[in-house]
């Protein structure tokens, strides 16, 4: 993935709030590992968890928002201080249902995520696509291995599936 860093500054974004809420009530449960990510769309377009943050104690400062991704150049333009995580182009392109507003990924734990399961990693484009076509009947998707990935229309959804 290409990074294209527009500006370097902290994000000072109120759903980053919301965001790192979510993550510590999913950890404190024991529903969702210190690593992963959390990305919410907002306009066109997101704020996602930077690369490696603890979801256990998100700062403003474990966030970048990502102005626009190029799937073709695999290039992601963005505003922040640290580097946004791999799975950012699925966490972009799965934003292309309206549906969607809110991604989850990483090791999730719980009824929530009965869903079907993919053999494979969701990389590039075509992992993507995999992820949105089992996503069709479902809000999760389980990846071989352990990862999951989950999708909502708000965080205030995501929070009543874990209740």
């Amino acid at each position: 993935m290409n990074i294209f860093v527009l500006s370097s500054e902290e994000i000072r974004n109120p759903l980053a709030g919301e965001i790192a809420d979510l993550a510590l009530m999913l950890h404190e449960r024991g529903l969702m590992e210190r690593s992963g990510s959390i990305s919410m769309r907002y306009g066109r377009r997101m704020l996602i968890t930077s690369s490696g943050a603890d979801m256990s104690a998100l700062g403003s400062e474990h966030f970048v928002e990502v102005v626009d991704y190029n799937p073709v150049t695999d290039t992601v333009l963005l505003i922040g201080t640290h580097e946004p995580p791999p799975e950012t182009p699925l966490h972009w392109l799965l934003y292309s249902r309206d549906d969607i507003n809110v991604v989850l990924y990483g090791m999730i734990f719980g009824k929530a995520l009965s869903a079907a399961e993919l053999e494979a990693p969701p990389e590039g484009l075509m992992g993507a696509m995999a992820v949105l076509k089992e996503l069709k009947n479902s809000h999760a998707v389980k990846i071989k291995g352990g990862a999951g990935v989950m999708v909502g229309v708000s965080i205030a959804e995501i929070r009543r599936r874990f209740q």
